[in-house]
């Protein structure tokens, strides 16, 4: 059952991931967000991304809690957001049928308050972005 989990969760988070990529021009610095809006009042919201033929949503809310849509898979789970890293840690906990959790290890970062570039990675936390698209590097686009 462990498998085939990870083998459902992970084309998610890559399409998540290449969703970002199509915008990446590799900027060092981040936008300037408005004064009100920290790194993690920003990120409340559903986000769009897309990867081939497949749209990629991904709703955070207050609570640290999100949702990840995919056609017609539902993932519910927990993000984790450290924005004092350069760039942001953007992590997804997940919690398999089986009990087992997963982290899904990303970094990200807003091109604007309505655009954000994620890659992500199962096995350890990407170093940054690159500058060709990739299956886990994605542009999101918030609703």
């Amino acid at each position: 059952m462990r498998k085939f989990n990870k083998i459902i969760l992970f084309p998610i988070f890559v399409i998540v991931s290449h969703f970002l990529t199509c915008c990446s021009d590799t900027q060092k610095e981040q936008p300037m967000l408005s004064s009100s809006n920290s790194p993690g009042n920003v990120l409340i919201g559903e986000w769009i991304g897309q990867y081939k033929d497949e749209k990629i949503s991904i709703i955070f809310n207050e609570k640290d809690l999100c949702t990840l849509i995919e056609g017609n898979k539902v993932i519910e789970g927990k993000w984790e957001l450290n924005s004092k890293q350069d760039p942001m840690h953007l992590d997804f906990v997940i919690k398999e049928e089986s009990g087992e959790i997963l982290k899904i290890f990303g970094v990200a970062k807003f091109l604007s308050e309505k655009k954000l570039l994620l890659h992500t990675s199962l096995e350890e936390r990407p170093a940054g972005f690159t500058k060709q698209l990739t299956r886990r590097q994605i542009v999101f686009s918030k609703l």
